[in-house]
């Protein structure tokens, strides 16, 4: 009855009915599932665990057809102890997507012993065997206890015409070990174009962590590195160029929400974290080393839902138990517009598993699910379907705010033969720090030229007579000057 009450409340208000099909049965078990949209073919990813390897496949679905375009592609193996996890898989253009892949020799192991991990990022048209290695490492804790580092964390994320993977890599010194988070980007031919780190500190103990990176317009990124045990958190807001040079804002408290699971950008430059507890926040930078944390929205606690973003069509989120798919959707703005309500349920005794969302450009939410037969064995069966979220959202279309902040200051002030003059800027650019008389006319120029973001300091040593000057400095479009009085 409550599922029928569901249905007909859709129905009502004017959503689209899903519908769904069958994708694939496999001989073995299938796990860890991606799926993304080019046009009307849903591409999906997953992995098949024999008794002794892995395989990691690619089976395109036609969206119109509702049939498989060809039976699984396999792009990668392994035997024994190898381990394949698809991190993620987005649309790149129309016609390509692309998706990052981890292997590793550790799996669900944390006992001594000696590992090995690669990620690579896989792309074309036709998803490539031939991936653009991303990072490579080992590490063995038997008997030293003291070498090499693993990596975790990974994330992708498409946009601006650029394509940012970041991760976490965990480096071992004699007890204790030390983290970073990686940022690494690539262009349109998907070679590598520009990359940076940031230092992080933490206990020797295993973290909960994610890194995730957005190449925003320009040259210009976020990273939010969510990190350790209670949930501390960095995010770095500003240019490229400046990965590594300093932190711009850290520490986002959003109230007692932990983990961060999801992070996007709307195109009106809103950034949403989405925390495990299901709460979605907006952080906002106030100013260097502050970051306000806004609620934003929130769904049932005990969901562990997959999402997927859509500046179009705002935010899908879904959840699997072993009886119902659930599917909810919210506006950019946070609002609740589509009922929390049952996607599919299966007939007895057939029991769901994993599923995975994603959003076409089209408003077509497709979502892929995992389903076990037979309750002795697990998941064998992929299942794909839709909804059409046929009416957009009004969304506005400007670039993400940026920090614009100034600063200057001098010391002393006044002065009789030298002043220190103090500068911040927020991005690094084009700048020039002058000093100009009472009647408007440039005295002397002490720095023009590119500067890196951050802080810096220049010395004037008059040689004209006493009095009032001013010191101005100009970045781009902001400019800030404050008075000085020579005295000789």
């Amino acid at each position: 009855m409550w599922l029928l009450l569901i249905l007909l409340t859709l129905a009502q208000i004017g959503f689209a009915q899903p519908e769904w099909y069958g994708l694939w049965t496999a001989p073995y078990e299938v796990t860890e599932i991606e799926v993304c949209v080019r046009g009307d073919t849903a591409d999906v990813v997953f992995v098949e665990a024999r008794e002794d390897s892995t395989h990691l496949l690619l089976l395109p679905y036609d969206l119109n057809l509702t049939a498989g375009l060809s039976d699984p592609i396999l792009f990668d193996w392994g035997t024994g102890s190898i381990y394949f996890e698809p991190i993620d898989f987005q649309t790149f253009s129309p016609q390509c997507r692309v998706g990052l892949s981890h292997k590793n020799s550790r799996g669900g192991s944390w006992g001594y012993g000696s590992y090995w991990f690669e990620t690579e990022l896989r792309h074309g048209s036709v998803w490539s065997d031939d991936g653009v290695p991303v990072e490579t490492s080992s590490y063995v804790n038997f008997p030293d206890f003291a070498s090499g580092n693993w990596t975790e964390g990974h994330s992708l994320r498409v946009n601006d015409g650029r394509i940012g993977v970041c991760y976490v890599s965990a480096d071992i010194v004699t007890w204790d070990v030390w983290y970073t988070v990686h940022y690494q980007e690539y262009d349109s031919t998907y070679a590598p174009t520009a990359g940076g780190e940031l230092p992080i500190s933490g206990p020797y103990n295993e973290p909960l962590n994610r890194a995730i990176a957005f190449p925003l317009s320009g040259d210009s990124l976020l990273v939010y590195s969510d990190f350790g045990f209670n949930g501390d958190a960095t995010m770095f807001l500003g240019p490229l160029s400046g990965v590594g040079e300093m932190q711009y804002y850290s520490h986002p408290i959003c109230g007692d929400s932990r983990l961060l699971r999801e992070l996007y950008v709307t195109d009106s430059g809103r950034i949403i974290a989405v925390f495990a507890d299901n709460t979605l926040h907006q952080l906002v930078p106030v100013s260097q080393g502050q970051t306000d944390c806004l609620p934003f929205a929130e769904l049932p606690t005990d969901w562990s839902p997959s999402w997927a973003f859509h500046p179009n069509y705002g935010f899908a989120a879904v959840h699997v138990d072993s009886t119902h798919l659930y599917l909810a959707r919210l506006d950019t703005s946070g609002l609740l517009v589509q009922p929390t309500g049952v996607f599919f349920e299966p007939e007895f005794p057939i029991t769901l598993a994993d599923a995975d969302v994603t959003i076409g450009d089209s408003g077509q939410v497709v979502i892929v699910w995992s389903e076990v037969i037979n309750e002795w064995e697990g998941p064998h069966a992929l299942n794909i379907g839709w909804i059409d979220w046929q009416d957009p959202l009004d969304a506005e279309h400007s670039p993400p705010a940026l920090p614009t902040f100034l600063s200057l200051s001098a010391f002393p002030n006044p002065f009789n033969s030298s002043v220190k003059i103090e500068y911040e800027i927020a991005r690094a650019g084009e700048i020039e720090l002058s000093v100009f008389n009472t009647l408007g006319q440039k005295v002397e120029t002490l720095f023009e030229g590119r500067a890196s973001f951050g802080k810096h300091e220049a010395t004037w040593s008059p040689s004209g007579s006493s009095g009032v000057y001013f010191v101005k400095l100009v970045s781009g479009d902001l400019q800030e000057s404050r008075k000085i009085l020579y005295i000789r």
